[in-house]
């Protein structure tokens, strides 16, 4: 195996564990660090971290004034409306409010 594949084998597990920490709600740049240093064993320590932990537990109520899930102004100021889901921002495209 030439140095070049080896390179492109590297960056593929780095782009593969930038991928999965992205389906987990975990920062791309962590992802991507472990499979750059750690090849295949990056990908599959990546495989197996936990999402973070977010929001409220289970069962425990929002705080007061918090917003329930639902359509709201794009916080961009795009003049369209994003779906809040309780905790985040969605990644759905924002809907046109003209519709």
């Amino acid at each position: 195996m030439n140095l070049e594949t080896v390179i492109l084998l590297w960056l593929f597990c780095a782009a593969i564990a930038a991928a999965i920490a992205h389906t987990k709600n975990r920062d791309v740049g962590e992802g991507f660090l472990w499979g750059a240093l750690l090849g295949v064993i990056g990908v599959i320590v990546v495989l197996c971290l936990p999402p973070p932990k977010t929001g409220l537990p289970p069962g425990t109520p929002p705080p007061p004034g918090a917003a329930k899930r639902g359509w709201y102004p794009d916080p961009t100021g795009t003049g369209k409306q994003r779906y809040w889901t309780g905790k985040r921002w969605s990644d759905l495209p924002p809907r046109d409010v003209s519709a």
